[in-house]
């Protein structure tokens, strides 16, 4: 798909405050706070401004939500459709000001804030490009630091979890309360760097922005404030007062705010690896550190070997970073790393070994460790910056694989391309823990597990590579695709194979580092297709703009089911599968940019009968989707053009041409 071409879209940007309370998950484009309140303002406008410039006026674009004295402000771009027709800025200000006055419109709006400049003539591919980044400001800060009598665990490590948003939240509301009460429209907003573990506390890395330097409160005020703050039973955060610190002032430019963090500067930390494997099942999620099970793990054995060596080192031991997790034999290896604060209280690594040792002949531990598998390295000093940075990458190691494919007896969801679907999860989990088995089963300690490259239609074909652990035991492609077709006329057997279809191919020698890592890309074709465009007349939301959002996934799964059955009722084998590009917005209704794939361009259609199968499909009542008209079809021989020749052709019918290689 080469990208559309850039169009020129005439903009004003309106900014104004909502009355409602800010919170730091509107600081996050993937919330589900964010995208809620962005699809609320974004309905409210595009209705006020399409009401107002009809035809003229094209789309909202919500660049960002930001934090003044508690409330919420909208940064929001206003998008028509040429600059003859464009208002001016006062007309559009007028006209949120105008609707914000009636008991029917839907935000709670502070007219007074309410500001629009423009227009300016900006260019997009695709459109949501058409916001150029705010203009950098100077922002005053205060660093502040302290600990919070409160267990650590590891997902506070990671900013997209739950635990990670939830104390966030709670820190930041805390902050700019006591803060704003102390220092009124001096101050500006909290910002929350990061969660650290500390001897099993959470140490708390903020920066207090405030509106300008002349009346930037000096440091130990700041430090004194909190404290005094911490003293009272109302105060929601239980601070430990004795840690708190705080320096500054320091300007920073920040493009948008939350970049006036500067990162911290780095620090060296003598590290001790060490590697072990728990007696329990491999799954194929836990090579995915975004995975429920994977955080569940990672923050019990987290929590497990940080109790061990604080009892043991004490204030020498700093934190457990948890590495990955590897399968080896059916059982899971724990790639950890223990940081410690200096080196010269660095124990030894057999006196590491020894202490998990130990601590795993106990009743009370709670991690069932192989301890003829406890394996320590280092020291070594590593500079962390943040402290999750100090892992280097395992060095690479030679792992001989087989590829592998087949296909299940199974229809094909458009999910099953999207890695992160709960769909392709739980088939890739099902088809690794089977495979998995019946290869334990039949060449024992050589075979070290199955990688899952991805799922394709037709019906779903199944991409996988099996990893083996040296070359010399390596068995051959045809006892490989043996042991499946053997263990697939089992009734015991989970998957359903076509038998047919087996395929396998190899060995090779690939160097990998993670293990995962060893699966290169599959060998480009040439795919011939046709580009196809059309509008559905249903409501737009800005759900559809992102690709991770169950709105997006849904309507693609339907859209992907309904063209994939058409095409290939029209053009049987010669059809392959539907890839949905995205969804836009146009005056209301959602435009759908796919692309037709076809197998080879000998047997391809051309793009007028294309275009009629969806128009005829389109006038039956069985039809699920409602398509309002075809917008535009462009046709390849593949990704690549070659020294194939263009042959420009108009179709009056659609207003638009098309484009044909000829070879």
């Amino acid at each position: 798909m080469p990208p559309a071409p850039a169009t020129m879209e005439p903009k004003i940007e309106l900014g104004f405050k909502l009355q409602q309370n800010f919170t730091s998950q509107l600081t996050n484009k993937s919330s589900a706070e964010f995208k809620q309140l962005s699809d609320n303002v974004t309905t409210a406008l595009n209705t006020i401004y399409s009401e107002k410039y009809g035809a003229a006026f094209n789309r909202t674009f919500i660049k960002g939500f930001r934090y003044s004295q508690g409330s919420v402000v909208v940064d929001a771009v206003l998008i028509f459709n040429n600059g003859t027709t464009l208002p001016n800025a006062s007309s559009v200000a007028k006209t949120l000001e105008t609707a914000s006055s009636s008991s029917n419109f839907s935000l709670s709006v502070n007219t007074s804030s309410i500001t629009a400049s423009g227009p300016v003539n900006v260019t997009t591919s695709p459109p949501v490009s058409t916001m150029p980044p705010a203009p950098a400001t100077m922002e005053p800060k205060i660093e502040l630091g302290f600990k919070l009598q409160q267990t650590f665990t590891s997902q506070l490590t990671n900013k997209s979890s739950a635990e990670f948003k939830q104390l966030s939240d709670n820190v930041t509301t805390a902050l700019n309360t006591i803060y704003s009460e102390k220092y009124g429209a001096a101050f500006n907003r909290t910002f929350i760097k990061g969660f650290r573990y500390s001897q099993g506390s959470v140490v708390v890395d903020a920066v207090l922005i405030f509106n300008n330097g002349t009346t930037l409160p000096n440091a130990s005020s700041v430090a004194k404030t909190l404290e005094t703050a911490s003293s009272s039973s109302k105060f929601s955060l239980s601070v430990n007062t004795s840690s708190i610190t705080a320096s500054g002032p320091v300007n920073v430019t920040t493009s948008p705010p939350v970049s006036t963090m500067p990162p911290a500067p780095p620090t060296m930390e003598p590290k001790i690896e060490l590697g072990f494997k728990l007696q329990q099942n491999f799954t194929s999620q836990l090579t995915n550190k975004s995975s429920a099970e994977f955080k569940q793990l990672s923050d019990n054995v987290t929590t497990a070997l940080n109790t061990i060596y604080s009892e043991k080192y004490g204030a020498a031991f700093n934190r457990t970073f948890i590495k990955g997790f590897r399968y080896s034999q059916g059982s899971v290896v724990v790639d950890a790393v223990l940081i410690f604060n200096n080196g010269t209280t660095l124990p030894n690594a057999s006196s590491v070994a020894k202490t998990l040792e130990t601590a795993s002949s106990s009743s009370n531990f709670s991690l069932s460790v192989n301890t003829s598998s406890i394996t320590a390295s280092g020291p070594v000093n590593v500079t962390t910056s943040p402290p999750v940075s100090t892992m280097p990458p395992a060095p690479p190691t030679m792992e001989p694989k087989i590829e592998l494919g087949f296909k299940l007896q199974q229809n094909f969801t458009s999910q099953l391309t999207n890695k992160s679907s709960a769909e392709f999860k739980q088939l890739s989990d099902n088809v690794t823990t089977a495979l998995n088995t019946i290869y334990s089963e039949k060449y024992g300690a050589a075979f070290n597990r199955t990688f899952i490259k991805g799922f394709r239609q037709g019906s779903v074909v199944v991409d996988a590579v099996l990893i083996f652990n040296n070359g010399t035991t390596l068995p051959n492609a045809s006892s490989v695709a043996k042991t499946l077709e053997t263990a697939s006329s089992s009734s015991n057997f989970s998957l359903s194979v076509n038998t047919s279809s087996i395929t396998a191919s190899g060995p090779v020698n690939v160097t990998t580092s993670p293990p995962v890592s060893t699966m290169p890309p599959a060998p480009a074709t040439m795919e011939p297709k046709i580009e196809l465009g059309f509008k559905l007349q249903q409501n737009f939301t800005s759900q559809l703009t992102n690709k991770s959002s169950a709105e997006f996934k849904q309507l693609s799964d339907n859209v992907t089911t309904a063209l994939n059955t058409i095409y290939s009722e029209k053009y049987g084998a010669a059809f392959n599968r539907t890839f949905i590009k995205g969804f836009r917005y146009s005056q209301g209704s959602v435009v759908v940019d796919a692309v037709l794939i076809f197998n080879n361009g000998t047997t391809l259609p051309n793009a007028s009968s294309v275009a009629k199968t969806l128009e005829t499909a389109s006038s039956s009542s069985n039809f699920s989707l409602s398509v309002k008209h075809l917008l535009l079809l462009h046709l390849f021989c593949g990704e690549n053009f070659g020294d194939c020749f263009v042959q420009l052709k108009f179709f009056p019918q659609c207003q638009h041409i098309f484009y044909y290689c000829i070879w």
